[in-house]
C-alpha cells in the first residue's frame, strides 16, 4: 500500500510539473479539439489556483502583490515574486489557450463544451495583456533600476533620497514611490547579502551576469515566450506564417518588444534577435534564455554604470 500511495504521489506531482510549462512546450493548437490530445493537453489546475485564475479582481490582487514584493531589497524576496510572476504568466497561458474554465468565463460557453479556436484566442488576447506593462516593466525595471539598501537601513533606488519618488530610466513611463525602509538592523543583516545578488559575477576576468539578472531571466522569457504562442496561435488561425511582418496581429507582442527596446544598451537589433529565436521551433530553450539573460545583463545597472 505504501508504494502505491507513493506511485499515486510521484504521478500527481508529475501531472503538476507538467501542467506549470505544458503549453510553451507544445505548438498551440489551431483548435481546440486538437488541444484536446490526451498526450499533449495540460491538466487542469484545481482548487484555489484555478480559482484565482478565474477571478479578475483575484488574479490582479495577485500580481499586484507580487510586483510590490520586487520593491524589497532583500534576495529570497525579490526571489520568490520572479518565480511567481512568470508561473502566473505560464499558467494564465495554459488555461486560456487549452480552452480551459478562463475562455468559459470569458465568452459565457458552458464548462466542457467545445470552443472555437477564435473564442480561445480572443480569451487568451484579453487575458494576456496584462503581461507587457503589467509583469514585463516591472522585472525590466527590477534589472535596470534595483532597490537597493544604504548602511543607515533606507531602503531607495539608485540615486534617490528615502521617500522621494524614485527616478528610473527612460523607458520607463511612470515614477513609483520608493519602497519602505527596513529597520537599521534588518537593513545591517541583509545589505551584504543583497549587494551580492544586484552585483556582476566574476568570470575569466570579465563581469558576468548578476544572480539577479540570472533570477529575473525566467520571469522576462516567460512572458515573451508566453505572447510569441499567443502570435504563433493568431497566424494559424489566419494560415499565414508566423514571421516578425506579421507582428502587428498580437498589439501585446509589439508592445512587449517596444519595451525591452527602450531599456538601456539595447536596440531594436537586439530583440528581433531574440523573438526570431523564439519564433523558430529548432532552438532550444535553453539558448532562448541565455539570449534573454545576455540581454537583461547589458541593460543592467551595474553593466550601464
Amino acid at each position: 500500500p505504501s508504494g502505491d500511495a507513493a506511485g499515486g504521489a510521484g504521478n500527481k506531482k508529475k501531472k503538476r510539473n507538467r501542467n506549470c510549462y505544458a503549453a510553451l512546450a507544445e505548438d498551440a493548437p489551431a483548435s481546440t479539439e486538437a488541444a484536446k490530445d490526451k498526450d499533449q493537453q495540460a491538466s487542469p489546475m484545481l482548487g484555489a489556483p484555478a480559482f484565482v485564475l478565474r477571478d479578475p479582481g483575484l488574479r490582479e490582487g495577485v500580481r499586484s502583490a507580487l510586483v510590490r514584493m520586487l520593491e524589497i531589497p532583500e534576495k529570497d524576496t525579490v526571489s520568490r515574486a520572479i518565480v511567481g510572476l512568470a508561473h502566473l504568466s505560464i499558467q494564465l497561458w495554459n488555461t486560456a489557450a487549452s480552452g480551459g474554465d478562463m475562455a468559459a468565463v470569458s465568452h459565457g460557453a458552458r464548462d466542457g463544451a467545445p470552443r472555437e479556436a477564435g473564442s480561445v484566442i480572443h480569451a487568451a488576447s484579453d487575458v494576456l495583456r496584462i503581461l507587457p506593462g503589467g509583469i514585463l516593466r516591472p522585472l525590466a525595471r527590477l534589472v535596470v533600476t534595483p532597490p537597493v539598501t544604504s548602511p543607515a537601513g533606507a531602503g531607495q533606488a539608485t540615486g534617490t533620497q528615502p521617500g522621494q519618488p524614485v527616478r528610473r530610466n527612460s523607458f520607463v513611463e511612470q515614477e513609483v514611490s520608493s519602497p519602505v525602509a527596513p529597520c537599521p538592523m534588518l537593513a545591517s543583516v541583509i545589505q551584504q547579502s543583497w549587494a551580492t545578488f544586484v552585483s556582476p559575477v566574476r568570470r575569466s576576468g570579465k563581469d558576468g551576469p548578476s544572480e539577479l539578472v540570472c533570477e529575473a531571466t525566467q520571469g522576462v522569457w516567460a512572458v515573451l515566450s508566453v505572447l510569441t504562442k499567443l502570435f504563433q496561435l493568431q497566424c494559424r488561425k489566419l494560415g499565414l506564417p508566423a514571421s516578425l511582418d506579421k507582428i502587428y496581429l498580437c498589439p501585446s507582442l509589439v508592445e512587449a518588444g517596444q519595451l525591452c527596446q527602450k531599456m538601456p544598451n539595447t536596440n531594436e537589433e537586439d530583440v528581433t534577435s531574440i523573438l526570431t529565436m523564439l519564433l523558430e521551433g529548432n532552438t532550444q530553450e535553453t539558448s532562448q534564455r541565455a539570449a534573454v539573460r545576455a540581454l537583461l545583463h547589458e541593460a543592467s545597472a551595474t553593466s550601464s554604470a
